[in-house]
């Protein structure tokens, strides 16, 4: 199990992502959609991991939903960074963590491979997820 960290620039939203493989196994998924084209997201996930948020200032972290509305972008409303997109189907959360976000990791050593999921219905993507996502969970700092 490796520990990675992260956050958003200013450190409002931070995280654990507990890794289940060796660092060097992880893969960033470069989504070929506008959105994470021009945020310059790169995504990772496995079901076997689990992340672990917790925001400082709620109030603080803007939602950003479009296509399909399936997933939910968290972006920091104070330095404008994505560290981590979530979607519930059922009961189950789940997340893909944005690798640029990393800061016990370089996210420049994790190999990038391209993805394009153009075409998949709504039921389709979140089947996906439900697959290969990270269980999550979110809270606030104490």
């Amino acid at each position: 199990m490796v520990i990675i960290t992260g956050q958003c620039h200013c450190g409002n939203i931070d995280y654990q992502l507990r890794w289940p493989t060796p660092a060097h196994a992880l893969r960033g998924r470069a989504c070929g959609c506008g959105y994470c084209q021009r945020q310059g997201a790169v995504w990772t996930s496995d079901p076997n991991a689990h992340l672990d948020v917790i925001i400082k200032q709620a109030a603080q972290v803007s939602h950003y939903h479009f296509g399909h509305s399936t997933a939910t972008f968290h972006l920091c409303a104070i330095c404008g960074i994505v560290p981590f997109a979530s979607s519930e189907s059922g009961h189950h959360l789940a997340a893909v963590t944005n690798i640029n976000t990393f800061t016990s990791l370089e996210p420049r050593a994790v190999q990038h491979e391209p993805s394009d999921f153009e075409g998949e219905t709504s039921q389709a993507r979140l089947a996906r997820r439900r697959r290969n996502w990270t269980p999550l969970r979110i809270s606030a700092a104490q």
